[in-house]
């Protein structure tokens, strides 16, 4: 169970990160900075849910 929400995490966090990226290629700084807080904040939560 454990291991599955820690998946699901992680694909949120993958999305973020996508977004991100496509932001940055359309020049939308501001909400590709917004979208890379809300990846890191992904990756502390699938950080403190594992161990």
């Amino acid at each position: 169970m454990k291991l599955g929400k820690a998946y699901k995490l992680a694909a949120l966090a993958a999305a973020h990160k996508t977004r991100a990226i496509v932001l940055l290629e359309r020049g939308d700084h501001d909400s590709a900075k917004k979208e890379e807080i809300a990846y890191l904040n992904r990756i502390e939560e699938i950080r403190l849910f594992v161990v």
